[in-house]
């Protein structure tokens, strides 16, 4: 029994080392290229009731500086419970083309906060944020890019007192709020997997050649 638990672990190892990673292609990006990005208050799928608040004032910045009109936040949220979707569950199910006869944005942002907490080890802590992101066309409903980040921050002190209180600290005063900013950026600048410059940036059209497209059919 022993033997057949070490082969399959062997065999398991052998199949994940020779998986390869799925290629992000950016042909319906390109083909659509959007200037104008409506992102919509995230779905929190967190413990943190707060995280979706916090997370809220962190994403547009890094979007707008890669070179894209993107709707003020907070007036996106404001007009959503306006007319009646303050539910982020009916948002998120509703079809961008409604969206985008209200705002007549380009494309939609959709951001699911996954994590965003705090894991205590016996002399460890880990602040941990992890973000998934989705563009879609606005108009189609496309998916155009998707990407997901984990950031994650380590702690520990150097007993068992040290790390007690630290807990009870970060329990309190944890700011995720950094991790976010750094997910977001790395996300949306990360060259071959992030966002393409836009309209309003020097290098629109520029950097088209460090992502990938799907190879033209013979």
């Amino acid at each position: 029994m022993k033997y057949r638990f070490v082969f399959v672990a062997l065999i398991a190892l052998i199949l994940t080392s020779c998986a390869k990673k799925v290629p992000k292609y950016y042909t319906a990006f390109f083909n659509m290229q959007p200037n104008s990005i409506l992102i919509v208050p995230p779905m929190n799928e967190s413990v943190e009731v707060s995280a979706t608040i916090y997370f809220l004032s962190t994403i547009s910045m890094p979007v707008a500086e890669r070179g894209y009109y993107v709707y003020q936040v907070n007036l996106t949220k404001g007009m959503l419970e306006e007319l009646g979707l303050s539910d982020i569950g009916l948002v998120y199910s509703s079809p961008p083309q409604k969206l985008k006869n209200l705002f007549g944005c380009d494309a939609v942002f959709y951001i699911t906060v996954k994590k965003w907490d705090t894991q205590y080890l016996v002399i460890s802590s880990s602040v941990i944020v992890t973000l998934n992101y989705t563009l879609k066309d606005a108009a189609t409903g496309n998916v155009l890019w998707q990407d997901e980040m984990t950031v994650k921050k380590d702690s520990g002190g150097s007993g068992i007192i040290e790390m007690a209180v630290e807990a009870a600290v970060n329990a309190i005063f944890t700011d995720y709020v950094p991790l976010a900013r750094k997910a977001n950026l790395q996300a949306v600048t990360r060259k071959q997997d992030g966002l393409p410059a836009g309209k309003y940036h020097p290098n629109y059209g520029k950097d088209h050649a460090q992502y990938p497209v799907e190879p033209a059919e013979n």
